[in-house]
């Protein structure tokens, strides 16, 4: 399980891209949370948007849990659509 501020983090870094990616209505119809997830996971973009401590305690997980379960649980705990 992450803490309450890499959930916050996640948040954070959202709030920051959505508005790129949800731009374009293809991806907007597609899109679900755990893709929202993903992207904000993905590519170093914890560390990039300044959440470095998160970014070390999603791979922390991934490397406990696996990429797919750690993806799994995280969208079960943070709403970001």
């Amino acid at each position: 399980m992450v803490s309450e501020e890499t959930k916050r983090a996640i948040i954070e870094v959202w709030g920051q891209i959505a508005s790129d990616l949800l731009g374009d209505l293809d991806v907007e119809s597609e899109m679900t949370n755990e893709i929202a997830i993903e992207t904000c996971i993905d590519a170093n973009r914890l560390s990039t948007f300044g959440h470095a401590e998160a970014e070390a305690e999603i791979l922390r997980e991934v490397e406990a849990n696996g990429y797919e379960e750690t993806l799994k649980s995280l969208s079960e705990k943070v709403r970001l659509l």
